[in-house]
């Protein structure tokens, strides 16, 4: 949990691009800041919730570092629970700021394209199952 915080003080202060240890890069992700100061995925199983595996921000960008002031207190009154701190306050920010004109919601296959299972597909040189795919 304590990656939670390190991350998203990074991201307010340097921008930058997050990936969780686990995530493979398809293609380059460069064209998705180039219009956007936060770009995110929807998360795979959650419905309308917003991911924090993969992040891509613009430094100082304003949800992120209202993530980053508010986490704190989001952890305390969730009781201390991962997702209360991070994709729901996450979340919460993103809706709140619908029309927050450089936030990019991806759909869930842009980062989460599939599971482990399907590892396969990325090194199938014949393949065209991820076009919208980035991570």
């Amino acid at each position: 949990m304590k990656s939670d915080f390190v991350r998203f003080k990074i991201l307010c202060e340097d921008g930058g691009v997050y990936l969780d240890f686990d995530s493979i890069v398809l293609k380059p992700l460069d064209d998705l800041l180039s219009n956007n100061s936060l770009c995110l995925a929807q998360e795979k199983s959650g419905g309308a919730r917003y991911a924090v595996a993969v992040m891509l921000a613009t430094p100082g960008n304003c949800i992120i570092c209202g993530m980053w002031n508010t986490m704190g207190y989001s952890f305390n009154r969730s009781g201390g629970s991962w997702a209360g701190h991070s994709v729901d306050l996450l979340t919460h920010a993103g809706v709140a700021n619908p029309n927050f004109p450089y936030l990019k919601i991806l759909h869930t296959d842009a980062f989460y394209f599939g599971n482990w299972n399907s590892l396969g597909v990325i090194f199938d040189n014949s393949t065209t199952e991820l076009p919208n795919s980035w991570v």
